[in-house]
This record gives C-alpha cells, sequence and structure tokens, in this order.
C-alpha cells in the first residue's frame, strides 16, 4: 500500500480548514448584518422615523410604512414630541426559514404605539413583535407583509 507524502496530507487539511472557515465567517458576516438590519429597522419604527425605517426595509415594505405614517395626526406628533426616555430595542430569537428569508424576534419598550381606532398610547411594558426579513442582493432587509403586530405570545 502506497501513502501519499506527508506534504500532501497537510495541504489538503490546510485546504479543508481554510474553505471551512471562510465559509463559518461569511455566515457569521451575514447574520451579523441581518442583526444590524432588523435593529437599525426597529429603532427607527418603533421610535417613530419612518422615513428612516424605509432605508432597512424593501420595496414591499414601503407601502406598509407609508401607510403607518398617512395614520398619525397632529395630537400624535405632540405626543411623540413629548416622550420622555427612548425606545428600548433588543433583538430576541432568529428564526431562520430558509437560506432567504429569516424572523427576527423584537422585544420593544417606552414606546408609543398606534392603535386600531387611529390613536397612539404609550407602552412602557416589553412587547414582542416578530419582524421579516429577507435577503436580496446580498443584503438581509425588512420585508413587510403587514403593518407590525405584537406577537401572538403577548
Amino acid at each position: 500500500m502506497v501513502r501519499p507524502p506527508f506534504p500532501v496530507i497537510f495541504l489538503s487539511l490546510a485546504f479543508w480548514a481554510t474553505e471551512f472557515c471562510v465559509s463559518c465567517s461569511s455566515c457569521s458576516d451575514e447574520e451579523e448584518q441581518l442583526k444590524t438590519s432588523v435593529d437599525s429597522f426597529s429603532q427607527a419604527y418603533f421610535g417613530w422615523r419612518l422615513l428612516k425605517a424605509i432605508s432597512y426595509s424593501d420595496a414591499s415594505s414601503e407601502r406598509w410604512l407609508r401607510f403607518v405614517a398617512s395614520q398619525i395626526t397632529q395630537d400624535d406628533i405632540d405626543s411623540l414630541r413629548g416622550q420622555v426616555g427612548n425606545v428600548s430595542c433588543s433583538l430576541g430569537k432568529v428564526h431562520v426559514l430558509n437560506d432567504s428569508m429569516a424572523i427576527v424576534d423584537v422585544h420593544v419598550a417606552n414606546f408609543f404605539r398606534m392603535d386600531s381606532l387611529g390613536s397612539i398610547s404609550r407602552v412602557d411594558e416589553v412587547v414582542t413583535y416578530e419582524i421579516p426579513v429577507a435577503f436580496h442582493n446580498g443584503f438581509w432587509k425588512v420585508s413587510l407583509l403587514e403593518v407590525p403586530k405584537p406577537s401572538k405570545d403577548n
């Protein structure tokens, strides 16, 4: 039985180890970009900076953000201007659905929420939202199918 020389075995192992590390690094970079996108969107959306939230969203999300913006009244703006403290958003679990879609749990506190009657009210307790994201052209973007609502577990 002929054994391959040691350098051949060593180089083969080094090649596979490098490939493994590069692919893991790429995955962690994508996951970090996903989290950064959702966190930035959440800070903007729940802080009522809807125009800024659009930049972290895909094209289909823009209509939902514009709809929310169209429902804001002058009384709402006055309430938002008088807000004490900043919105608190923290990311929870990332539910990967496939290689291009995921849902991220976002825990939000100290914010104003629009109710079904079109008025906003202050929410101090932690409320969890499930924010959908999709991978488009090398970037993770929030991909809303409707106006974000609290998860059913709230």
